[in-house]
């Protein structure tokens, strides 16, 4: 609980006292939080809401796989699809994006399943080390 930021111009970041971080956070059993992502990353599927950290944990256990970023295009059928970019060094693409979409369907919902995959060079990074989602 906090009464201020660093400067009074954040006032529109606390409500009823508390700082709103924008942070997506769940409790477990003993009570401890863990932060789950952010809620202007969630993903919106056709109302089911999908974490992209979620499918970047499935995707970054593919052997080959060095890098990925997960984020929502919009759609105008569902709101929005899962997009997928992936870093590799691998020369056969083809193959490793018929695995990462065959694992993604085993260990995913199917509206968490990436609807588009591309292979990009690299992933950008903030100034604060997190992930470009676009």
């Amino acid at each position: 609980h906090i009464k201020g930021y660093l400067t009074s111009g954040h006032n529109e970041l606390i409500k009823n006292g508390w700082f709103r971080t924008g942070d997506l956070v769940e409790t477990d059993e003993n009570g401890y939080l863990r932060i789950i992502g952010r809620t202007h990353d969630v993903i919106n599927v056709g109302g089911e809401k999908v974490l992209p950290v979620e499918v970047e944990d499935v995707i970054m256990n593919v052997e080959g796989v060095e890098n990925c970023r997960v984020y929502g295009a919009d759609s105008m059928i569902t709101g929005q699809i899962v997009v997928a970019e992936v870093v590799t060094q691998q020369k056969d693409r083809k193959t490793l994006k018929k695995i990462i979409f065959q694992t993604c369907r085993q260990k995913l919902q199917a509206y968490k399943v990436p609807a588009k995959l591309r292979f990009i060079n690299k992933i950008e990074i903030s100034q604060r080390l997190k992930t470009k989602r676009q």
